[in-house]
């Protein structure tokens, strides 16, 4: 894990959420929607000494051309993403 390059250009803390069908990646604001707090210890002895929160969506984009059934693709078991399509876009802001 240590071994790969993350590069993102949104510096404040967000999470992200990935459009299961086209593979579009959307930063979700911590601010607005808090990250849940991990318990310090699982079982097994497992301590956690980190969290990580991806969101498996379908954009509204995606929702609008599939609008009777989900594709295949928007099974996180079957996840095929590609990387040199992604398009990444912030959620607006809300009041």
């Amino acid at each position: 894990a240590g071994d790969r390059l993350r590069v993102d250009g949104t510096p404040q803390d967000h999470d992200h959420a990935v459009c299961r069908t086209c593979g579009s990646i959307f930063d979700i604001d911590r601010d607005i929607f808090p990250r849940p707090l991990p318990p310090a210890h699982l079982p097994n002895g497992l301590s956690v000494t980190g969290l990580r929160v991806e969101y498996d969506v379908i954009c509204a984009a995606c929702q609008s051309q599939e609008p009777t059934a989900l594709p295949p693709s928007a099974d996180p078991a079957r996840r095929s993403t590609s990387f040199g399509q992604v398009r990444r876009k912030a959620l607006p802001k809300m009041t």
